[in-house]
């Protein structure tokens, strides 16, 4: 809960309440009623056994929000409900974000802010902004940095022969622009063999995420359009040829994925001033609403037995309060 813009009028305090809720929450495949996973949650990841979900926790309060969050993981069972308390995977000092597990299940990757001792705010020295990659199970203090020029990364995403990973960056001589980079590693030792800039082509303006086809050459682009727009195209890391799959409304991270076949993509657009999932074939077409909620629904994750997708569920209420002396 935050307590904001406090003002004085006569002898009457006025201010505004803001209740703020988030969840990790599932709905089937087919679309239908979401139900929650676990409360105070966001942006989930599958491990490839669909046993498991990593989300990123953190209360989102206004004067730090991005300074108290980890990771954790929650184990489920085939309905998606906990069947454990949750566990700590990744923390430190600044902001961490949620592991996305290589195909293999031996290494987890996650943007992180990580900061060798505490800082007061977001933007203060010492904090970094980059890839970091860490064994499955393994402490903190095992961790190795992929990269070293981030600025506002985006989560990453594997190829599937866990090899490499795709993620964006702001382009350091362009804020607001985000550029695809592709990261090879050495799946022994996870250190980083090859690094590639991926430059924007034709009508694409700036990526703000991207996912990996799990059975081709192929990646997902949310692009950003401007004006509340954003469009889904892919990209043939092969040929370069891009093609566009569908544009819709949304003016943040929203996010995407694949149906495990390949063939089909989830995402998350507004509707009717909420953001709600949609799935799309591959190649186009007329986009398919699955989810019909009160709240917010954001960050679409497939699971990888392709029955569930596992979603961030936010609801939020504004409301103006008074003291009189």
């Amino acid at each position: 809960m935050d307590e904001l813009s406090p003002k004085v009028v006569g002898d009457v305090l006025y201010w505004t309440r803001v209740e703020y809720r988030q969840s990790i929450a599932a709905l089937s495949l087919p679309g239908g009623k979401a139900h929650d996973v676990i409360e105070g949650g966001q942006i989930p990841y599958w491990a490839p056994d669909a046993r498991r979900i990593g989300y990123t926790v953190g209360l989102p309060r206004a004067a730090d929000a991005p300074l108290n969050m980890d990771a954790d993981v929650i184990e489920v069972d085939d309905e998606v409900l906990p069947t454990a308390a949750p566990q700590r995977v990744i923390e430190g000092f600044h902001e961490d974000f949620s592991p996305a597990w290589s195909p293999d299940g031996a290494w987890l990757a996650f943007h992180s802010h990580r900061s060798p001792t505490p800082v007061p705010a977001y933007k203060s020295e010492g904090a970094t902004d980059d890839l970091y990659l860490l064994r499955s199970g393994a402490s903190t203090d095992e961790e190795i940095r992929l990269t070293h020029f981030g600025w506002e990364v985006g989560m990453a995403d594997w190829s599937p022969d866990g090899r490499r990973l795709v993620f964006t960056s702001w382009d350091k001589g362009a804020p607001g622009i985000g550029i695809p980079w592709i990261v090879t590693i050495d799946p022994q030792s996870g250190r980083t063999v090859d690094l590639e800039r991926i430059e924007l082509v034709g009508p694409l303006r700036s990526a703000r995420l991207v996912s990996w086809s799990p059975v081709s050459e192929e990646i997902a682009i949310q692009n950003d359009e401007g004006k509340g727009r954003q469009s889904i195209w892919i990209l043939d890391l092969g040929s370069r040829e891009l093609s566009k799959v569908v544009e819709y409304e949304s003016d943040t991270y929203t996010g995407l994925d694949w149906t495990p076949d390949g063939k089909t993509l989830v995402y998350a657009a507004r509707f009717d001033g909420r953001y709600q999932i949609f799935s799309v074939p591959r190649t186009g077409g007329v986009p398919s609403k699955k989810s019909d909620e009160d709240g917010q629904l954001l960050q679409p994750q497939v699971s990888p037995d392709g029955r569930w997708i596992a979603v961030t569920r936010i609801a939020f209420s504004r409301e103006l309060w008074r003291h009189k002396r």
